[in-house]
């Protein structure tokens, strides 16, 4: 049986991260990989062009671009997963802030990508015929 593939699109500065962050995407066979965007305005670009359903927000991004990305993206009808990395779990209370539907920690990411995906997939099919979340949660939450 084949996988339904996930689209991702990753925001993050060049840089090492942003290399480890690609290669965690763009190899998988469930994954539609859309690129890397290396900041706020290029991933707006980029978010309106593939509608991906996943974006991850990696944390080397500065913090007001983040957040003025979010508050973008979440005014947009059809809109992706938003999750935004962290290094640490002193970073929480202040990602929380920018209101990301998920916040993780970086080191996380790998062991938690068949969760994000099974969550970032019901979130895309639990769209009404608007492009709106019929469950949009607001507010970040740490799983």
């Amino acid at each position: 049986m084949e996988k339904i593939k996930i689209s991702v699109l990753v925001v993050s500065p060049p840089g090492i991260s942003q290399q480890m962050l690609g290669q965690t995407f763009c190899c998988r066979d469930d994954v539609d990989f859309k690129g890397i965007a290396d900041g706020g305005l290029s991933a707006l670009k980029m978010i309106r062009r593939s509608l991906p359903q996943m974006l991850v927000i990696n944390s080397d991004l500065p913090e007001s671009e983040a957040a003025e990305l979010i508050r973008e993206i979440r005014d947009q009808d059809t809109r992706p997963l938003i999750i935004l990395l962290v290094e640490t779990s002193g970073h929480l209370p202040r990602a929380a802030q920018a209101h990301p539907d998920l916040i993780v920690r970086s080191y996380e990411l790998p062991a938690r990508l068949d969760a994000l995906f099974r969550e970032a997939r019901t979130r895309w099919h639990g769209l009404n015929h608007t492009g709106v979340l019929l469950d949009d949660r607001s507010g970040a939450e740490e799983e």
